[in-house]
């Protein structure tokens, strides 16, 4: 048996939970796993099981397992910039390059990796600007003990090269998106396609997979949490 439910925000995520597991209880048989999926959101990288137990806090589920798992990103439409090697196949054909220009894009997009890292530890950057309001308007939103005390400079401290998509608000991931456009018209020449975005890049996504080695990692692991 799999009941799935959409629960917008995290602002009240225990609240809610606890909610559904006493609206639940005469509904879901006990031997139910429960699985919550995630956004990684302002948590640090290194707090993220602090803040899964925070979540499961006081919510019976008679017994059954309960598994909190995080996206690989600040949230789902961060988790692209987790593969750059991916991202950079899946851009190409978005871009209509050549498979000799894979390598290429996904160097660049390094590059842009690093970059981004260097602009989030700039105060005087946007992106560092962006996040920080972002961060500062969620914290007093958030109840949890991984939310209390927890500084900007706690998250930052975590990020690198590597795991930039911890940083990708909305925002900043439209922001990137149009760093990597920009910078396939300084290499390649005036675009034929329009610049991507958070949203938009869904839509090509689900176009572009043919099966399932087209598909990112952190797509496939959450899709065996749910199925296995």
């Amino acid at each position: 048996m799999k009941v799935m439910i959409k629960m917008d925000g995290i602002d009240t995520l225990n609240a809610k939970l606890i909610s559904y597991a006493r609206a639940l209880e005469d509904i879901i048989p006990s031997s139910c796993p429960w699985l919550l999926i995630r956004d990684t959101d302002c948590v640090p990288v290194n707090k993220k099981v602090m803040a899964g137990n925070d979540d499961k806090k006081d919510v019976d589920t008679n017994g059954a397992d309960f598994k909190v798992v995080f996206q690989n990103g600040y949230g789902v439409e961060s988790t692209f910039v987790s593969e750059p090697d991916k991202l950079a196949r899946m851009l190409s054909s978005y871009y209509s390059l050549s498979t000799s220009d894979i390598s290429i894009l996904q160097n660049k997009i390094l590059e842009i990796n690093t970059s981004y890292q260097n602009k989030v530890m700039n105060i005087l950057e946007d992106v560092h600007k962006e996040l920080k309001k972002h961060f500062e308007r969620q914290i007093k939103k958030r109840s949890g003990r991984v939310y209390q005390k927890l500084k900007f400079e706690d998250m930052l401290s975590q990020i690198t090269d590597t795991n930039i998509q911890y940083i990708m608000t909305k925002p900043i991931k439209d922001m990137y998106l149009k760093d990597i456009h920009e910078s396939v018209e300084t290499m390649y020449g005036s675009c034929l396609v329009p610049k991507l975005d958070h949203r938009s890049i869904f839509v090509y996504y689900y176009s572009w997979m043919s099966n399932i080695d087209d598909m990112f990692l952190s797509h496939k692991l959450m899709l065996d949490k749910i199925y296995q």
